[in-house]
């Protein structure tokens, strides 16, 4: 439409899809959590879990998504607008809002790129607990040419309710139905790309819809709960365990060890958030998270503490200098291992995981 070419205020706007109210997603019930307890915790258990729900409505989720927060939103007020300007002029962006199956309204622009031979491939960002599409990870995917999406999840920017698992869940839900039945993208030329607190829901959506082109996950973390404790007194460590599991169950090893398809994670070494200690390697969360995912990709390869395992926690740990000598000492042969994985997929058209892969390698 005219109106969609200028910027404007999305409180009164029309909802342009809106998603079948009878789909909404639900949380997962307690019982798959699998928290082992005491007997005192038992008797404890419905007091800490009301207790856990108020201190993550009240607290929690402020300090999860502080760009949901009122004065964040104040203070970034102009450059929110300068960036959907730069969208809107520069690339012939469009605005959309979603009605999602839990009542939200999300804020969302589209560059579309097509008929160009990159431009046939969606690019769909998921921002971080403090991003927004107008000053987002958008324009890396924007200046290599592709067609992008962007949202702002609820609460945040234009889009309305608060952030919550339930939420995000049904925000990527709708946001992938919108762009495979109105923009007709075929899902297999999706590609989801998520920063930080965006891995979640990023992770989410490959699990739900397996056959899109791939995943790359910036800077995610494995678990929200070991960054959620960090953060608070340790003697409150049970209860933010309790209040996460059932309130907030953010983690991206369970959702990834259910998704089929390449993905690819980025991670950023001196990262003040996901490195535990400040400056030290070993504790990038990135790490944890592939040591997970590893040994159940390829079991034949890789056995939790054994040999493979502590080689590769020492390479993750290590320097630039020191990662390229110890690439050079048991990665010299790379193109008996090239024939090894062509054979494999050769023999194996569509791969699930585990795999067998590495089973009858010398």
């Amino acid at each position: 439409t005219f109106l969609s070419k200028f910027d404007f205020s999305m409180s009164h706007w029309k909802p342009d899809y809106v998603m079948n109210t009878s789909i909404a997603h639900e949380m997962p019930t307690a019982s798959s959590l699998n928290i082992e307890t005491t007997y005192a915790e038992r008797i404890l258990h419905y007091p800490i879990l009301l207790l856990g729900y108020v201190g993550i409505n009240m607290i929690g989720r402020r300090l999860m998504f502080p760009g949901s927060l009122q004065i964040i939103r104040f203070v970034r007020h102009q450059y929110l607008l300068n960036g959907r300007v730069n969208l809107i002029v520069s690339y012939c962006a469009k605005r959309c809002l979603l009605r999602t199956p839990d009542g939200n309204t999300i804020d969302t622009v589209f560059i579309d790129r097509r008929p160009s031979e990159l431009g046939q491939t969606l690019v769909i960002t998921c921002e971080g607990n403090a991003g927004f599409y107008e000053i987002g990870c958008m324009m890396t995917a924007i200046r290599n040419g592709y067609s992008v999406f962007g949202w702002n999840r609820p609460g945040f920017g234009e889009s309305s309710g608060y952030p919550s698992v339930l939420s995000e869940i049904n925000a990527i839900d709708t946001i992938l139905n919108y762009v495979t039945e109105q923009l007709h993208f075929p899902i297999n030329q999706i590609v989801l790309y998520a920063w930080s607190m965006g891995g979640y829901s990023a992770c989410w959506a490959a699990v739900h819809y397996q056959d899109i082109r791939g995943l790359i996950l910036d800077a995610i973390f494995d678990d929200i709960l070991p960054l959620a404790q960090r953060q608070m007194p340790s003697f409150t460590s049970k209860l933010v365990e309790k209040a996460i599991r059932y309130h907030f169950n953010l983690d991206n090893v369970h959702l990834l060890k259910s998704y089929n398809g390449p993905f690819v994670l980025i991670r950023r070494t001196y990262d003040e958030v996901m490195n535990l200690i400040p400056n030290r390697f070993e504790t990038n969360r990135v790490n944890t998270l592939l040591l997970h995912i590893l040994p159940y990709r390829y079991p034949h390869i890789y056995k939790f503490n054994d040999e493979s395992m502590l080689l590769l926690r020492e390479y993750l740990s290590a320097n630039e200098e020191k990662r390229a000598a110890l690439f050079d000492t048991y990665c010299s042969d790379n193109l008996r291992i090239e024939i090894e994985i062509d054979n494999y997929r050769s023999e194996h058209s569509i791969i699930s995981y585990p795999c067998s892969f590495g089973l009858y390698c010398n």
